[in-house]
């Protein structure tokens, strides 16, 4: 099944599998696992489609994120609508400090979105910077928010704990994540 609404921007043409290792963390509304992909020949499920999948190789993702991925889901059904809008929200974009997108898929009647895992910390959890580093930060935060800004997406909760260091290397890049109070609006149109 596909997720309602959801309009792909990019194709998908293989089945995977997705065998999980151990959980990164909880929050308020859902939880996050890390997870490697495993090739398929069959779905998830009998007759469920993934709903996305990037317009990236397999083999390329795979050596690229040493085979592991995060996983995510809300915790309660109530808030799969929130997780809907925040993989239709990062559909849209594409820039190399925001989370990518990779696949999303409905196990269970649960939909689950595919990201790379962000392995360091995030913004408030290492020692102070200093101007340098915080400089180099903040060159990417900006440069992520104004694609988003020009995607027409308002991501609503910009915070220490949504900016995560990719690696605990002292010059790992950052990822901007949890787009699910973001919103976006047509070119010239009214956000909500």
């Amino acid at each position: 099944s596909t997720i309602k609404g959801f309009q792909r921007t990019t194709p998908y043409n293989s089945s995977f599998e997705y065998k999980v290792i151990d959980k990164l963390g909880t929050g308020s509304t859902g939880v996050v696992w890390r997870a490697k992909r495993r090739r398929s020949d069959r779905s998830l499920v009998p007759g469920e489609q993934q709903a996305h999948h990037a317009d990236l190789s397999p083999r390329s993702l795979d050596e690229k994120y040493e085979g592991k991925y995060a996983l995510k889901t809300m915790l309660s059904k109530k808030l799969q609508a929130d997780l809907e809008k925040e993989i239709k929200i990062l559909d849209l974009l594409n820039h190399k400090n925001i989370l990518e997108l990779f696949d999303v898929f409905e196990l269970k009647q649960r939909v689950f979105m595919v990201t790379n895992v962000c392995a360091g910390s995030d913004l408030n959890s290492r020692d102070p910077y200093t101007e340098s580093e915080a400089s180099y930060i903040l060159q990417m935060v900006i440069s992520a928010v104004c694609h988003m800004h020009h995607k027409n997406v308002v991501h609503r909760d910009l915070k220490y704990e949504n900016v995560m260091f990719v690696s605990n290397c002292p010059r790992s890049e950052i990822k901007i994540i949890d787009f699910g109070s973001s919103t976006s609006s047509k070119p010239n149109g009214y956000m909500r």
